[in-house]
């Protein structure tokens, strides 16, 4: 499952982040893609379909994506900042981080999208600046990332009212919760850093590893549990793949096919990888799909498409 972005609602979406207002901050939102990039947000087997949000300028684009198919435009949701980061919850409430250093709130995002006020440091006293970057649910309860490294914690009422929950000395351009393992995993410089949780929901540091790529933003995780991670300066997608023990290794990496300044990556539940391009003129959303669904697939270059 993908309790990030909910990817196995009736209607799955998917993020990603395509933009980038500097060299220094990243959204992506989903992650996401974590410098100001649009985010991506995919969903699931022939013929499946799901809604894909990428962030442009101060917008989120949506697009209807099928399996084995295209993907077409339908709309676009005014944030009022440069998205940097985008999640749902479990009920399917979309959450955007933007550069106005809050984080926008949606009712049904893939049709009305209704604004159901933000989070801010106003409401609930959360130590945000403009450096927001990827945001994650965990069984219920917001995690919001921001580059100068942390973390903040949300939970929530029966009325949906936010309140500050601690936060997390860790940041970077994105996280995200490995659901197998129950552990949140946070690029940070030239490692990916993790953690766990104890009954009460206290976190932990349950060590580290190093990447493979560099300039990593974008992270997601697929069907069978590979972490995959947008590297925007080595142009690539990193793959680690976890052994018996949980230990990570590197997998190969996935790159070409015009793929440049990879800003944010998503998989949808019928496992094909959407990767958002900054360095291409007009910005390029590029596809891969896996030769088997597993951690011995290829990844089989499966199109692109372009964005304004």
């Amino acid at each position: 499952m993908f309790p990030r972005r909910n990817a196995l609602q009736a209607l799955a979406t998917l993020t990603l982040l395509l933009t980038m207002a500097c060299a220094d901050s990243r959204v992506l939102g989903p992650p996401e893609i974590e410098s100001q990039a649009p985010a991506l947000n995919v969903g699931g087997a022939s013929g499946q379909t799901a809604t894909l949000f990428i962030t442009a300028g101060v917008d989120l684009l949506r697009y209807e994506v099928t399996e084995g198919g295209g993907a077409t435009a339908n709309g676009s949701i005014a944030i009022g900042g440069g998205p940097r980061g985008i999640t749902f919850s479990p009920t399917g409430e979309m959450f955007v981080a933007h550069s106005g250093g809050e984080v926008a709130r949606f009712l049904d995002p893939e049709n009305a999208a209704t604004p159901n006020g933000s989070i801010n440091a106003g409401n609930t006293g959360a130590p945000f600046t403009s450096e927001l970057q990827g945001s994650e649910f965990r069984n219920g309860e917001l995690f919001q990332a921001q580059v100068s490294g942390i973390i903040s914690r949300f939970t929530f009422d029966a009325a949906g009212n936010p309140t500050l929950n601690g936060t997390i000395a860790a940041g970077g351009r994105d996280l995200i919760l490995k659901p197998d393992t129950d552990e949140l995993l946070v690029p940070e410089g030239v490692v990916v850093s993790r953690f766990v949780f104890d009954a009460a929901g206290n976190a932990s540091s349950n060590g580290n590893f190093p990447m493979t790529g560099a300039g990593a933003h974008g992270l997601a995780v697929t069907p069978w549990g590979e972490l995959l991670v947008a590297n925007f300066i080595s142009n690539d997608v990193s793959r680690f793949a976890f052994d018996a023990s949980g230990n990570a290794f590197p997998n190969g990496t996935i790159s070409g096919h015009g793929m440049a300044n990879p800003l944010d990556v998503d998989v949808s539940p019928w496992g094909e990888v959407f990767v958002s391009n900054h360095g291409t003129n007009p910005s390029l959303v590029t596809r891969w799909v896996f030769s088997s669904p597993d951690a011995s697939g290829t990844a089989i270059f499966n199109g692109s498409f372009s964005v304004p």
